[in-house]
């Protein structure tokens, strides 16, 4: 038998194919990052010296996971996943244990931006997000699931999983971006600003299984009869060219639904962002502080094609021959678990995502003419209770060199979710700038996480003169 008792227990992995910490690290926090700062924090609008900004376009990738080394180039390509075990040696089994997995792409722009006299700025935003999150999985489900050789559950052993959550999101958003100089005593400038944003949810899949318990040794005849409990829910929303469980090949995937970003919404929602800048000056050195919260709200998943399923089994006995045929269509598979006493509960229900909420706080001391080192660290406060696509949370010291044409950055950031130190390197070549902040992740065919990110754009800086102009007033 080959991996079919996954294909009942998380049967969602097989609904397609699958292509994070924040990229965009040099320009969320450069003093010429026009639209892209704002993203970090809307008071950079007004706070920064870009004098105005149209945005074509922003790429940014990334993806990680907490314990095990990844072929990246193998899932982007689309040829699955290949693991390579980073918690033991490679003469010895993978030892149970938590594991999850992130990807976020984003694609920005395109965007425009204006700022009057370093004291008022206001621009309009779009960009498209996906997520892809699999929480709390068994690492040996993780890696038998997607395991190409053939086994047995007598070779395998009992599969245990107290709690394993799927997420997938596709949602746009247009936003509108004003900040303005709140605050001026000498030297000391304060600067606050807010997003007002209205989200097109375009794509939503959670599943979520608790207590599953499937284990061969509780029958004698392991080989030809599995014993399992489960208390397993599923919820989905999607455009109607879609239905990630109707069988065949109209089924959902990174490419298809990506074509149609823009089209056939399931869901909408309105959030916003909030944050404030303090700027000054210690031993005449320019000095700045930034705290901010992004994404604060919801989207409701209310149109399309929406699926939602749920069940609860108890020490139920279904032939292993069985999954061998197991069916891929929503309907099928109801009927195949009726025909072994395991009652689904569908509908169409509505319900709500939760946005990526994250804190943001951030602290930058000027160094020398154009060097800069700073100090960021970000929170994930996506609400866990509900269905949600969140972010890792990380802390990151940049350091930097700036000017109105050339910049560099090389962030070195601890990220919490993959539990590693991540080193970064970029560039901003007047209007086009590039990089990553795992740039050694970058370099390797297998590594537990990866980032990077171009953009292009047309912009204007204010000159020095009216720069200093403005902090001396």
């Amino acid at each position: 038998m080959k991996k079919s008792i996954y294909l009942f227990v998380l049967f969602i992995f097989c609904s397609g194919a699958i292509y994070a910490q924040p990229g965009n690290t040099g320009m969320r926090f450069s003093h010429f990052g026009g639209t892209m700062s704002t993203y970090e924090n809307p008071a950079f609008g007004a706070a920064n010296d870009t004098k105005w900004e149209l945005q074509l376009f922003n790429v940014n990738e990334m993806m990680e996971n907490t314990d095990i080394k990844l072929n990246w180039r193998s899932v982007i390509n689309g040829d699955g996943f290949q693991f390579r075990d980073t918690t033991m040696a490679s003469n010895q089994p993978v030892v149970a244990q938590d594991f999850s997995f992130r990807n976020v792409l984003e694609l920005y722009g395109p965007a425009v931006m204006f700022n009057y006299k370093k004291k008022f700025a206001f621009g309009v935003n779009t960009r498209t997000r996906f997520f892809f999150q699999l929480n709390d999985a068994n690492t040996n489900i993780v890696e038998s699931a997607f395991d190409d050789n053939n086994f047995t559950l007598n070779d395998y052993g009992p599969i245990q999983e107290d709690y394993i959550n799927l997420n997938l999101n596709l949602m746009t958003d247009i936003g509108f971006t004003g900040s303005a100089q709140v605050l001026k005593l000498k030297k000391h400038k304060l600067f606050a600003g807010a997003s007002l944003r209205f989200y097109k949810g375009q794509a939503s899949v959670d599943f979520t299984g608790r207590n599953i318990d499937v284990d061969p040794n509780k029958i004698a005849n392991a080989d030809s009869v599995v014993e399992f409990s489960s208390d397993l829910e599923f919820n989905s929303s999607l455009p109607s060219d879609f239905d990630v469980l109707a069988g065949g090949s109209n089924s959902l995937n990174f490419g298809s639904v990506l074509s149609n970003a823009f089209n056939n919404s399931a869901g909408s929602g309105v959030g916003f962002d909030i944050g404030a800048v303090y700027q000054s000056k210690l031993l005449n050195r320019s000095l700045r502080a930034s705290v901010s919260i992004t994404d604060i709200g919801s989207i409701k998943y209310n149109k399309g094609i929406r699926r939602s399923a749920s069940f609860v089994a108890n020490n139920v006995q279904i032939p292993i021959d069985s999954f061998d045929n197991f069916p891929s269509g929503y309907d099928s598979i109801r009927q195949w678990a009726a025909s072994y006493g395991v009652t689904i509960d569908t509908g169409n229900n509505a319900y709500t995502q939760a946005l990526p909420t994250r804190l943001n706080l951030y602290g930058e001391l000027q160094l020398a003419k154009g060097f800069h080192i700073g100090l960021a660290t970000s929170a994930n406060l996506a609400s866990t209770n509900k269905i949600h696509s969140s972010y890792s949370s990380y802390t990151s010291i940049i350091p930097r060199f700036q000017s109105r044409m050339i910049e560099a950055w090389a962030p070195i950031t601890y990220n919490y979710f993959s539990r590693n130190v991540k080193a970064g390197l970029g560039f901003r070549l007047a209007t086009f700038y590039f990089g990553s902040d795992d740039i050694l992740g970058l370099a390797q065919s297998n590594a537990k996480s990866i980032n990077f990110y171009l953009g292009f754009r047309f912009s204007k800086n204010y000159s020095k003169r009216k720069v200093k102009k403005a902090e001396e007033k």
